[in-house]
């Protein structure tokens, strides 16, 4: 590894940068130099034409509190009359702001200073906030060709003030667009540091495309910018207030370099293998909670590990202590692995389960980390689940012979399939399970929900096969009506028979058939069981 060593020249102009917040300048010996003939001048590029149109748009923020430097920041300006975008986390804890604004960007020296700004917008759950100097002419960003949209790939320049150090620019592409409880945010690859909070975000154009906010720490390349829609919303808000606003207290540090916060953020970003990293470290590390192991099972749900992923499910539900946010939302995830499971086969406890968890998701008020909209969705289907679990849709067995369609001639095994309108199909096609003694038997018909139960109308058939007993045919109408029992496995029911028809070719065998066990207008008992 080749390690760089500045001289002592640099090194002094390096420290001076730090510690003055990047005002310094340093001059060039004739003998370091060379002129130029017009020939010879080199075409400009890309990142030199961005930092010549944009940098004095972007302005340094100083902090103060109690009259002592508190925090650096970078800021927007939007408007010439002095509208600033910066971070709302950027003025937590300061009681008053220095804006110094650069006409040019390459003279760090020169800058004009605004003091006394006033907060007319902040908006902590975007970190959006809104300053304004007494200014009719400053330079300021804008995204009238754009539309504020930016395209996953396309070349970024971000601008700012990290570690103090002003008018910095770094060069990358746009990763990913994400969206954060409706907020919509720009994944990037161009460097940001701290002090870079409140920078912009622009395209090869110079227009303005976001607000860098934040980076996830000892993470390649995860940085990360607000829309500027949503700054450009903040703004027209800020323009119809007329009453300054106090600067944000500051706030309980929060660990945010904790594996257990990055498994947090990464998972609201929808990175779900540094999410399941995070998070699997934050376990290494002693760490249990009904938090963490919701990050782990949603990030393994996305990432296609079922198994896995109910296992966390299942240990967040039995961590979680009051109902919460994160009990809530383990509960729709396991909702989700057991009812993409769901089939004719699924056995007596998973339906059970389904029933339960359903039961008490719909039972919970305190909402979820999912966004509303897609929380009201959520509790819908979640609505519409126990009809899909009581389904019968499927094989059944009549144990005991002798009963729907006279099981000492005809098959015992029904299979039920949904219909479009929400009812039931029952079709067994023409059975012939005694093709020597040449009898036919089919039943088919509709059911369809009632109460806790089912009913229909059914007919079942019986045709005789002319070479053993004569052509004949003979129906009758049956009118059903059952219930499930509670463990979902067995239907038990009564069937009551109408009149017993002859098909066109008479036949008192094919009636005789039909007229065991119940007879015309008779009624009987009948119990099946759920084929596995």
């Amino acid at each position: 590894m080749v390690r760089f060593v500045p001289s002592g020249a640099l090194r002094a102009f390096l420290i001076c940068l730090l510690a003055s917040g990047g005002v310094c300048s340093q001059s060039r010996t004739s003998s370091g130099s060379r002129n130029l003939s017009s020939a010879e001048t080199p075409q400009k590029s890309p990142a030199e034409v961005v930092f010549a149109s944009a940098a004095s748009k972007v302005v340094y923020l100083i902090t103060r509190k109690a009259g002592e430097v508190y925090a650096r920041a970078s800021g927007v300006v939007l408007t010439a009359d002095g509208y600033i975008a910066t971070n709302y986390h950027a003025l937590q804890g300061a009681d008053a702001v220095e804006i110094q604004f650069f006409p040019d960007p390459a003279d760090t020296a020169n800058y004009q200073s605004f003091n006394g700004a006033r907060l007319l917008y902040a908006d902590a759950r975007r970190d959006i906030a809104v300053l304004k100097v007494n200014s009719k002419t400053l330079p300021f960003l804008e995204c009238l060709v754009t539309g504020c949209d930016a395209r996953v790939g396309e070349t970024v320049y971000a601008i700012g003030n990290p570690m103090g150090l002003s008018n910095t620019i770094s060069q990358g592409i746009v990763s990913a667009l994400r969206s954060v409880e409706s907020e919509e945010i720009v994944q990037h690859t161009a460097a940001i540091s701290p002090g870079s909070s409140g920078g912009a975000l622009v395209d090869s154009t110079g227009a303005l495309l976001g607000m860098n906010s934040w980076q996830v720490a000892d993470a390649q390349n995860l940085n990360f910018a607000i829309s500027a829609k949503h700054v450009w919303e903040a703004l027209q808000t800020a323009r119809h207030s007329t009453i300054a606003l106090s600067f944000p207290p500051e706030t309980p540090a929060d660990d945010a370099s904790s594996p257990e916060e990055r498994a947090w953020l990464a998972l609201q970003l929808r990175d779900y293998i540094q999410a399941a990293n995070q998070a699997e470290q934050a376990v290494a590390n002693g760490v249990s909670n009904s938090k963490l192991y919701m990050v782990l099972g949603k990030a393994d749900i996305e990432l296609g590990k079922k198994q896995e992923a109910e296992r966390y499910i299942r240990q967040a539900l039995l961590l979680a202590g009051p109902d919460d946010k994160f009990k809530q939302g383990a509960r729709y995830y396991l909702l989700t692995i057991l009812a993409g499971r769901f089939g004719p086969g699924t056995n007596a406890t998973d339906r059970l389960a389904i029933i339960r968890l359903v039961n008490d998701f719909l039972a919970s008020n305190v909402g979820s980390i999912e966004d509303p909209a897609d929380y009201n969705k959520m509790r819908e289907w979640a609505a519409s689940l126990p009809g899909q679990v009581r389904s019968i849709v499927g094989t059944w067995w009549e144990g005991i012979p002798s009963t729907l369609l006279n099981g000492s001639v005809c098959a015992t095994d029904y299979t039920f399939s949904r219909s479009s309108t929400g009812q039931f199909k029952l079709d067994t096609g023409f059975l012939m399970p005694f093709a020597t003694m040449g009898v036919s038997c089919r039943l088919h018909g509709t059911i369809e929900p009632r109460g806790d139960g089912f009913v229909g109308e059914i007919t079942r058939e019986v045709i005789l096969d002319p070479s053993t007993l004569g052509i004949g045919a003979a129906e009758q109408e049956l009118r059903i009506d059952f219930r499930m029992s509670d463990d979902l496995q067995t239907i038990e029911g009564t069937a009551s028979g109408g009149p017993i028809t002859r098909g066109k070719f008479q036949s008192k065998y094919a009636e005789r058939v039909l007229s065991f066990p119940p007879g015309p207008t008779g009624s009987w008992h009948f119990t099946m069981q759920r084929q596995q």
